[in-house]
This record gives structure tokens, C-alpha cells and sequence, in this order.
């Protein structure tokens, strides 16, 4: 009876310990995924799950070093911002995002067409700035090589870039995966997608063309997403998802985790008339 007692009470410990490190690396995450050096949290172990289709660590550091290729249809300084929408609308929606991270997700699921739908109609327009910095917290390439399909895409125009958008989002993997650095995980995705010369996506996402304008987009996101918080009037970490109308913060997710309804959205965009 001993014996069982005290291995009931290994296996109840043992379950204590991963529920404890879960809920550490799940705050983590939860506040949005916080950029630089936050998967270093003492006793979080993270493991990453290789795609097997994408490149090495150091070929990706090698194509990352190619000739700065901007896609059209990029805007902002250095072209490392994509403007969703009429760029002469007065108002802006910034969306500070990371293809892995899972809430951007969430919000892209639960409200990307309704933002979208907005920006169409002239609300706003939509800025995103995109982070690739779970790469380095969790390993692997998936952030940079979604970015990287991502600006193929735009490359194309904007709608076809929402579209790609949406459709990564759709499918997006476990964070602790790796599965966006597989290119032909991308490109079965992109063929997903109406409208996409495809033969084009395919041949820029192989030869990487976009990726070394991915390390000019994670910079400035990385550089402007803590200003953004602070203009806001906002303290402690920074981090995505994070989505600010015309400087102010909206909070896009509840309590539950879960992204805000369109109408109450729509409601946090009318209060700022």
C-alpha cells in the first residue's frame, strides 16, 4: 500500500510540475507574445517540432543576406509596413502580429473579416506590422518564412495578401511547431487561394526573394510597437497581438481568450469618432 502511495503521489506531482510549467509558458503568451527573450522564463522547456521541408537555420541566415527585394504594394518607411485599404483614409488601424503567435490567430479568426470589411468600406485603413521575434523564442523559421510568403503575396496586391493572410491564420500550427518553415507547407496553402499566380509564389518563396525584407518588417515592428504602447498611454510588456485605432488601444480579446464579437468591435471603432 505504501508503495502505491508513494507512486500515486510521484504521479500527482509529476502532473502539478506540468501543469505548473504550462501555466508559465501560457503566460507567456496570454499577454501577447512578449517580444525579445521571453521563452527564457526559468523552468519553461519548450520543444519545437521541425517542419522537415525548410531550411536549416544557417540557409536561412544565408538567405536572409540576398539583396533587399521590396514586394509592391508595401508602404511605410523602407516599405515594412502593408497598408490594407484606401491609403488616403484619415483614420488607421494598426495590427502588430507574429504568424506563430496563437492569439493573433484568434484575432485574425474571430475578427480579420470584420476588420477587413471596415477598411473596405473606408472606416480605415489597416496597417500591419509584422514580428517575426517567436522564431527566436521558440526556435525554428516559421515566422520569417509566413512573412516571407506573405510579402510573395503582396508582391501580387493587397487583396491577394489578405487573402494569404487569412488563409495562414486559418491553418495556423501550434506555436511550439514549425510547420509555416516548410515551403511546401506554404505553397499547399497558397494554392488554397483564388487569384494567386501561383507560379510566381512558388518560385519566390523557394529562392527566399522576400526574406531579407522579413528581418527590415520584424525591426521596425519590434522598434514601433513599444512607441505605439506608449502613446497609448500604456505600461509594462508590449507585445502581440496589439491593435490600436488612430493611437488608441482596442482590447481584442476577452477574458476567455477568445476574440471580441464583431459588433463589439465595431462599437470600439464607433467610440473613437
Amino acid at each position: 500500500m505504501k508503495g502505491k502511495g508513494n507512486a500515486r503521489a510521484r504521479m500527482q506531482a509529476e502532473r502539478a510540475a506540468r501543469a505548473k510549467k504550462e501555466r508559465l509558458y501560457r503566460r507567456l503568451i496570454v499577454s501577447g507574445a512578449v517580444l525579445g527573450g521571453a521563452a527564457l522564463l526559468t523552468g519553461v522547456v519548450i520543444t519545437v517540432t521541425g517542419s522537415g521541408g525548410g531550411r536549416t537555420d544557417a540557409a536561412m541566415a544565408a538567405a536572409m543576406k540576398g539583396p533587399l527585394v521590396v514586394p509592391q504594394h508595401a508602404s511605410g518607411t523602407d516599405g515594412t509596413v502593408i497598408t490594407y485599404g484606401d491609403p488616403a483614409v484619415g483614420r488607421t488601424l494598426d495590427v502588430y502580429e507574429d504568424p506563430r503567435c496563437p492569439f493573433c490567430g484568434i484575432v485574425e479568426r474571430g475578427l480579420g473579416a470584420t476588420m477587413q470589411q471596415l477598411a473596405d468600406e473606408g472606416t480605415y485603413k489597416i496597417q500591419y506590422h509584422i514580428a517575426t521575434f517567436l522564431d527566436d523564442n521558440f526556435g525554428g523559421n516559421g515566422s520569417k518564412s509566413a512573412l516571407g510568403a506573405l510579402g510573395a503575396a503582396l508582391n501580387q496586391g493587397t487583396k491577394q495578401f489578405a487573402a494569404l493572410h487569412a488563409e495562414l491564420y486559418k491553418n495556423q500550427p501550434d506555436e511550439r511547431e514549425d510547420a509555416f518553415a516548410d515551403q511546401d507547407e506554404l505553397l499547399s496553402l497558397a494554392a488554397k487561394v483564388p487569384g494567386l499566380d501561383l507560379a510566381a509564389m512558388k518560385k519566390a518563396v523557394n529562392d527566399g526573394t522576400y526574406l531579407p525584407w522579413t528581418a527590415k518588417v520584424d525591426k521596425a515592428a519590434g522598434k514601433d510597437l513599444p512607441e505605439a504602447w506608449k502613446k497609448a498611454g500604456l505600461t509594462g510588456p508590449s507585445g502581440t497581438p496589439a491593435v490600436f485605432l488612430d493611437g488608441r488601444r482596442l482590447s481584442v480579446i476577452d477574458n476567455a481568450q477568445a476574440a471580441i464579437s464583431a459588433e463589439d468591435f465595431k462599437g470600439l471603432v464607433a467610440k473613437g469618432k
